[in-house]
């Protein structure tokens, strides 16, 4: 049969339209993007990011489990990406596998389908669908009214990192509640380390009120923020000395790829290369992830030659610049992200914790 003959067919339309409006509102590198949606007669499209990857499923059954550090390194991606999904009051609903992909050229997570995804109130009892994802999905999701909240989105992050480490899947919460307990996962993976095969049991509790209520929460069971002396940035000046970033320093690289594009004057691109560049991950606590690339450093001719026309009279004299390597934020810097660093010892001078105009919006970029 014809989807469009489904009786509840008009019901599906305006799942499928909502759906792409909340993720308009979900911008994030972690978040498939929605470019448009449009009508064609009495159907609905949405023109969204191709994303060059395979899922979470496919990897696991072609390469098998992930270590711990790339595991972790995807939940946190992950788990910033369903942060902003919370802050704008909905919920995923359907952390699984088979949506998360890894593009291929980063190696980086993207969080698609969310086709479950609802609204919430925190604390509030609300009666929405009962769709799941067997072995992913936390009890409160088993029933069509109840109490729910980013802990629900949490069940299914440590479920799937239990996936993601041990290539099994974790028994149903529904046959939990029969007085099953869950396996750790470490008896299934001796690597484990305890710290995460906890993080995952404790993600996983059956009842939510048992569980972290955040994903900031759930962060600070599996990545213990370090101490202050240990959270300052790799590079970062002090008053004592002057030193600028080195690869040599304390710090795990990590290699992504991004595409260089040239352009006429048109704005037709005429020629496309793909780059690589180094990057590290410093963890401010609480969740909060600050990415930093690695820029080489080089030198450059500043101003123009007197003989260019229309110059202008301050692009004299000519000369060469030369620049120390430093690391730059792969993306901007966020409320949150910029609160924590202002939180740590001064380098050079004090920073305004909130210097932001519309403030309190932790993933909203400073401006």
């Amino acid at each position: 049969m014809d989807g469009q003959e489904e009786p509840n067919f008009p019901e599906l339309q305006v799942k499928f339209v909502k759906e792409a409006f909340r993720l308009v509102q979900c911008k994030h590198p972690h978040i498939v993007e929605v470019y448009d949606l449009f009508q064609e007669g009495e159907l609905w499209g949405t023109i969204v990011e191709y994303i060059d990857g395979e899922d979470l499923w496919v990897h696991i059954n072609e390469h098998g489990i992930f270590s711990e550090d790339e595991a972790l390194s995807i939940i946190r991606q992950v788990g910033e990406a369903l942060t902003c999904v919370h802050q704008e009051g909905f919920l995923h609903r359907d952390v699984k596998p088979h949506n998360i992909v890894l593009r291929r050229d980063t190696r980086e997570a993207v969080l698609i389908d969310f086709g479950l995804a609802r609204e919430y109130i925190d604390g509030r009892t609300m009666s929405q669908t009962n769709y799941r994802t067997e072995c992913f999905a936390p009890i409160e999701q088993y029933k069509l009214k109840a109490k729910r909240g980013p802990f629900t989105d949490v069940y299914a992050l440590a479920a799937r990192l239990y996936y993601l480490l041990t290539d099994q899947k974790p028994f149903p919460a529904e046959v939990r509640k029969q007085n099953v307990p869950l396996i750790p996962p470490q008896q299934h993976n001796s690597q484990i380390s305890e710290r995460v095969n906890q993080a995952i049991l404790k993600g996983m509790e059956l009842y939510p009120e048992n569980r972290p209520q955040s994903v900031s929460a759930f962060w600070q069971l599996l990545f213990p923020a370090p101490s202050k002396e240990k959270q300052s940035t790799p590079g970062t000046p002090s008053k004592e000395k002057q030193s600028t970033p080195s690869k040599e320093k304390q710090i795990v690289l990590r290699t992504f790829a991004f595409e260089v594009l040239t352009v006429n004057s048109r704005g037709k691109v005429i020629n496309r290369q793909r780059q690589q560049a180094e990057y590290f991950a410093d963890n401010l606590g609480n969740g909060r992830i600050l990415q930093m690339v690695f820029i080489p450093g080089g030198s450059f001719l500043m101003g123009s030659p007197k003989t260019e026309r229309k110059r202008d009279g301050n692009e004299s004299p000519q000369h060469r610049v030369t620049v120390a390597s430093f690391y730059m934020g792969k993306y901007a810097v966020t409320q949150a992200q910029w609160q924590a660093v202002a939180a740590l010892p001064p380098a050079n001078w004090e920073l305004n914790p909130n210097p932001s105009y519309f403030k309190d919006q932790e993933n909203r970029p400073v401006e």
